[in-house]
């Protein structure tokens, strides 16, 4: 990074929670241990010249869809204010990687709440290397032409 500034955040906003048990769902029919992914998506806004709205989605998908126990999602914004320059590399670090590390730990809380509460179980989240998610979607090619628009990015 070029410069020291400053990131400040100013808020957060719980913008969406589904969780959806499954009704066909019997223990009893599933065979060893389900294979759960955790997906992370982020994605973040301008709102003016120094304030960013960041968003974190954060989703458990399980393997075998027809064995799943529950469908879960859980979308999480902060409102961030960047202080000072940064270059245009340095603010594509920031937004994608610092951010989201800042608020994945009110996602994991809020996931383990709502698993605490179900019949299966509290479900602790890992922890989430952001800046290899970050360099990962940057060495991935392009899957369609179409570019972002300057006020909307997704990661």
């Amino acid at each position: 990074m070029s410069g020291i500034g400053a990131v400040h955040l100013l808020g957060t906003m719980l913008e969406g929670v589904h969780y959806r048990t499954r009704p066909r769902y019997a223990l009893k029919d599933v065979k060893g241990q389900q294979d759960m992914q955790m997906n992370i998506n982020t994605k973040y806004t301008r709102l003016d010249d120094e304030k960013y709205k960041v968003t974190l989605i954060t989703a458990l998908v399980f393997a075998e869809e027809k064995t799943a126990p529950f469908v879960m999602e859980v979308v999480l914004s902060g409102i961030f204010a960047l202080k000072d320059d940064f270059d245009e590399e340095d603010r594509e670090i920031i937004l994608n990687v610092n951010c989201p590390s800042i608020l994945f730990p009110y996602s994991r809380e809020c996931v383990a709440n709502l698993s605490m509460r179900s019949e299966y179980g509290a479900i602790t989240l890992p922890s989430v290397n952001f800046m290899e998610l970050y360099q990962a979607k940057k060495n991935r090619p392009a899957e369609a032409p179409k570019q972002p628009s300057d006020e909307e990015t997704t990661s």
